[in-house]
């Protein structure tokens, strides 16, 4: 199934998007990445997250049953 990748660098700016990354590719290597988020195809272009965007990351807390 296609995916969707973001890659960051160390402050969460997005430096690089792969719109609907086609099963068993390979996605570039950039190297001011820090990290790289694998999301459903069609996400950054919903969000409409493009390069120079900060993302920011919380932990969810876990409900309770």
């Amino acid at each position: 199934m296609p995916i969707d990748v973001v890659y960051l660098d160390s402050a969460y700016r997005v430096v690089h998007v792969c719109h609907t990354l086609p099963p068993f590719r390979i996605a570039a290597v950039k190297f001011k990445a820090r990290s790289v988020i694998e999301l459903p195809a069609g996400t950054l272009a919903q969000t409409e997250t493009s390069i120079g965007d900060v993302l920011e990351i919380s932990a969810i807390k876990a409900e309770k049953d």
